[in-house]
C-alpha cells in the first residue's frame, strides 16, 4: 500500500514518497544471460549525473541484490541494482532526496519494503 501523499505513477513505479522513489522492471532469465541488465545500468549511467559510484549489495524481500550506488551532482542519492524474488528477476532504481542510506535504520519502513541493507 502506497503511504499517503505518495504518488503511484503506475504499478511499477513510486514517485515523490517524501523524498523516496523506486521502479522496478521485471526482467526474464533470458534478459539476464543476454546482458540486458548491464546494458541498462550503462543506459542508466549515461544519464545519471553522479560525483561517486560505489558497489552496492542490498536485500529486497529478503533476497540479495547487487549493483551501484550513485552520490548525484544535487546531493540525494541513487541505487541501481538486480536480483531474483520468487524466481523472477527484478532490476530496482531506488531514489532518495537529501539522505544517502547506509544502514537500515537510515530508511523508512516504507522504504524497507523495496531495499534493506545486508547485515
Amino acid at each position: 500500500k502506497v503511504p499517503e501523499g505518495c504518488t503511484a505513477k503506475s504499478k511499477y513505479e513510486i514517485l515523490d514518497c517524501n523524498g523516496f522513489s523506486a521502479q522496478w522492471l521485471y526482467m526474464t532469465d533470458e534478459m539476464i544471460s543476454a546482458g540486458v541488465h548491464r546494458q541498462l545500468f550503462d543506459q542508466s549511467e549515461m544519464q545519471l549525473e553522479f560525483t561517486k559510484k560505489s558497489p552496492q549489495k542490498f536485500r529486497s524481500q529478503g533476497k540479495v541484490f547487487g549493483g551501484n550506488s550513485y552520490a548525484m551532482k544535487d546531493g540525494s542519492t541513487r541505487i541501481l541494482g538486480v536480483g531474483k524474488v520468487d524466481g523472477q528477476w527484478l532490476l530496482m532504481n531506488l531514489g532518495f532526496e537529501n539522505k544517502s542510506p547506509q544502514r537500515n535504520r537510515d530508511l523508512t519502513a516504507f522504504e524497507m519494503n523495496f531495499i534493506e541493507f545486508k547485515k
